[in-house]
Parts: structure tokens; sequence; C-alpha cells
């Protein structure tokens, strides 16, 4: 083979970018990847969203840090794309460039495995994240029956304590009403429900009550001591967000922060319907709605129709009702917890 023939194979088989600088290559590669990661943050989170993260990263170092983790991640899922998008043109510049009808064969042979590949995964991401989603559910009606055996003991508990004039342990006159017991209950089922609460999604927090903050600030305090993360925390809840992602699906949030706003999500997701004494039975009737988080199918598993304090997306609706046989015990002199 001639040296001028060799220089034309050479030729035919370089890659597009064999003849630039590396330093430029590089470069090219890293505006890429920035851009693919800026277009993916526009696409998935709203700028009030961006906003309120980059405030809390500011007011917390321990959101600051976490901030930051979520953010690498990000830049790594985005050099993934990036690497996609880029080794598909590169394919596509070599079929065209390409002479022979063995180097075209050989193209076309990778060609086909990166048609196929991208053709076949988005219906393995569906799968997988359906599966995912049923797996949630199946442990949202397990967790539903308990929280409705937990709240109808609830009810079990302080259905004695009703219009009785009682005193509290610093002997202050307290009656126990309707609306107490029905808050009680909700509470022990919201707190039951609480592991499949997505705690990243925004919620509308309004009209709740003095026992709800105490048990969540006790949940809170059970892995923090900062105050101010404690109000970080709630800003965040506050925020309403119809996106769906894996990450934020099954809580991106550190600890303190998660048992904050997933207990939250729980209870006003909850919805106690009636308070049920009937004869020598009591128990409870309650409604809960579970997010439907995963992206791409979870308007497969739920419907709309939330309560208004929850934010838009696709809930999965628990009905559940569960009674027991009633005490038969006389109400205590003194608040029980006072």
């Amino acid at each position: 083979m001639s040296e001028s023939t060799q220089l034309e194979s050479h030729s035919d088989h370089e890659s597009p970018s064999g003849g630039l600088a590396p330093l430029l290559v590089l470069g090219i590669h890293l505006v890429g990847v920035g851009a693919t990661a800026a277009l993916l943050v526009m696409f998935l989170l709203p700028s009030a969203h961006l906003e309120v993260l980059w405030n809390s990263a500011w007011a917390s170092e321990e959101v600051g840090r976490n901030v930051l983790l979520s953010s690498l991640l990000h830049v790594v899922v985005s050099a993934v794309v990036w690497f996609i998008v880029a080794s598909g043109a590169q394919m596509g510049y070599k079929a065209m460039r390409q002479k022979s009808p063995a180097g075209r064969a050989t193209v076309r042979a990778r060609g086909s495995v990166y048609v196929e590949t991208m053709a076949v995964f988005p219906v393995f991401l569906l799968l997988t994240f359906g599966l995912i989603q049923l797996t949630l559910i199946n442990l949202g009606g397990a967790l539903a029956h308990v929280a409705a055996y937990e709240s109808a003991r609830t009810v079990w508990l302080w259905e004695p304590e009703r219009a009785q004039n009682q005193v509290d342990s610093q002997n202050a006159m307290v009656t126990v009403d309707d609306e107490d017991v029905r808050e009680r209950a909700r509470i022990a089922a919201a707190l039951v429900m609480t592991p499949v609460a997505p705690g990243d999604y925004g919620a509308m927090e309004t009209g709740v009550s003095d026992e709800f903050e105490a048990i969540r600030e006790a949940m809170t305090s059970r892995f923090t001591a900062t105050p101010q993360l404690v109000g970080v925390t709630q800003q965040l809840t506050q925020l309403t967000s119809d996106d769906a992602s894996l990450v934020m699906s099954l809580d991106s949030a550190s600890m303190p922060e998660r048992a904050f706003r997933k207990f939250t999500v729980s209870y006003l997701g909850t919805e106690v319907q009636e308070v049920i004494v009937q004869g020598d039975r009591v128990g409870v009737h309650f409604e809960h709605y579970q997010r439907m988080a995963m992206p791409f199918v979870h308007a497969l598993f739920g419907s709309d129709g939330p309560p208004n304090a929850l934010d838009q997306g696709a809930y999965y609706r628990w009905d559940v009702e569960y009674t027991m046989p009633r005490q038969r015990h006389a109400a205590n002199r003194v608040v029980p917890g006072s």
C-alpha cells in the first residue's frame, strides 16, 4: 500500500475532533456538560425552587452540604446525557465520512446498537419506575391498615374523656371535645403513613393544630437541635412543585428535614371522615392521599383530587375504616398527657 493510500485511509477513520487541540476538545465537552446541566435544571425546577435552595444553602451549613452533594450528582447525570448525545453525533459524522463498504457496515452496526438501546431504554425506565411506584403503593396499603388500627385505638383511648370536667397537671379545668378526639386520631394516622410521604414536595401549611406542631417539633428535635434548620425546612415545605423525579420521590433531604417535611405532607394528606361511636364499639373512618411521585408513571397509578392543602399532582386515595370494642373504664380525673 502506498503512502498516499495509507494517509487517505487514516483520514477516513479519524474522529471529528482528531485535528483539534486536546484543550479545545476538553473545553467543548465541559461547555456541553454545563449547558446540559443548565437545561435540565431549567426543565425540572422552577425558579422559585432554585431561589429557596440557594437561600437555604447559605442559611444552614447542613442544608448547604446536601445541596452541594445533590448538585454534584446532577452534574454526573448531565455528563452521562452529554456523552450519549456526543456519541450519537460522532457516529453520525463517521457514517457520512466512511467510503469503504466494510467501514460503512461497521458504522451501521454500531448505529443499530445505539438506536436499539435508545428505543429500549425508555421502556426499561417505565418498568423500573413502575415497579418502584407499585412497591410504594403496596407499602402504603400495609401502613394504611396499621394507621387505621392506631387511629381507632386513639379514639378508644380518648373517647371516654369527652365532655368531662377534668383538670390538667396544673389543676386547671380542661374539657376534651369531639374535635380534640378527631385531631388526635388524625395525627395518629398521619404518623403511621409518614414513611411513604415524599418529603421533597410542597404543601401549603394551613390550619394545623398545636398538637400537630408539638409532635412535629419532637420528631425534628430527635435528629437536630439547630433552631434555624427548622425554619429553613418549613420554608422548603411550603414550596409547591408539580415535578416528578426519582430522587425527590425517595427523599434526598437530611434526616431532620425529612422527618419535618414528610410528617407535614402526611398530616395534610390525611382526613378523618368520621369518629365512630356505635353501641359498644368505637373506631375511625379516614382517608389518606398518597402522592405518586415517580416520573413517567405517576399518572398511571394516581388521579387528581388531593386536599386543598397539598399541591396538585397524582394521588392514590386510601379509604379505611376500623372499629374495636369500646373502653369500659371511666374517664380519668386528670387529662392524660397534660
